[in-house]
């Protein structure tokens, strides 16, 4: 019986056939050995390649987030711009706009009151975008101030009009707005387009 628990308590040492050695090398291990080094080797090739593909994912979400805001900001200059040209290309506005800049006399003939509703119409349109989110207000200011500040002060343009707050407020919010932009403007203040969002 002691023979049987010597042989059972001694270590078995491998011997040479037992190992197994890289080609050309002189590293050898045992088969269990090679099994854990290959498992910690596969281990860190998914690692690594679950970090590449992690940070590429990353970098193409923040790629198609700058894309998507560069295209809304293209939209929105495209919509202000289509604003801005709706106002000239109107014949109705366009007329309206001819006769402010002096405050011309004909703005008071009764022919021009619907006209100058109209006009009044869009401002309040374009306040209501502003409020919306779809067209910046120093960006409004700037391309329909000069023009809503005339009318405000305009006297004949006042003629025919219920020229009350409760009616026109909005237009009256902006003109008052639009002379603030520009007397800050005349007072040699540069604008500055990058807050404006251009």
């Amino acid at each position: 019986m002691q023979a049987v628990q010597f042989m059972t308590s001694r270590k078995v040492m491998p011997t040479q056939l037992d190992q197994f050695c890289l080609p050309l090398s002189a590293i050898c291990r045992s088969m269990a050995d090679w099994k854990d080094f290959s498992a910690i080797a596969g281990t860190a090739v998914a690692v690594v390649t679950a970090g590449v593909a992690l940070w590429k994912t990353f970098t193409e979400i923040r790629k198609n987030r700058e894309q998507r805001e560069a295209e809304l900001r293209l939209k929105r200059t495209e919509f202000t711009l289509a604003q801005h040209r709706r106002l000239f290309d109107d014949p109705v506005l366009s007329k309206v706009l001819r006769l402010i800049d002096g405050d011309s006399s004909a703005l008071a003939d009764p022919s021009m009151w619907d006209p100058k509703r109209k006009y009044l119409t869009f401002i309040e349109e374009l306040c209501l975008l502003i409020k919306a989110g779809y067209i910046k207000k120093n960006v409004a200011l700037y391309l329909f101030g000069y023009y809503a500040e005339a009318a405000f002060g305009g006297k004949n343009f006042r003629t025919g009009m219920a020229w009350e707050a409760r009616y026109w407020g909005l237009f009256f919010g902006f003109a008052e707005e639009a002379r603030e932009f520009l007397r800050q403007a005349a007072d040699g203040k540069p604008i500055n387009f990058e807050e404006m969002g251009i």
